[in-house]
């Protein structure tokens, strides 16, 4: 189901707390208080790169820091999204 930018901003609104801060939509980024996107600002990455990962939910940050720049990203999750971080 594809959400309108509005429907995404009420979304990260919704959520009380943060902890990283990154862009989810553009223009849209969570207030959270670390942004970890200057460590891939400072990695030497090949021009060309794949990345996969399985469980990928808690390594979201990595994905689009990868997709961004120009990486073929390939991710699975096993467990829906409103369980992340639940037994």
């Amino acid at each position: 189901m594809a959400r309108s930018l509005a429907e995404i901003r009420e979304l990260v609104a919704s959520v009380p707390v943060w902890h990283q801060s990154y862009e989810i939509a553009p223009g849209v980024k969570t207030p959270g208080s670390y942004d970890p996107m200057f460590l891939f600002d400072e990695m030497a990455l090949p021009s060309l790169l794949t990345v996969s990962g399985f469980s990928t939910s808690a390594h979201l940050v990595v994905f689009l820091a990868a997709q961004k720049r120009g990486a073929s990203v390939v991710a699975l999750d096993y467990r829906p999204k409103d369980r992340h971080g639940s037994a």
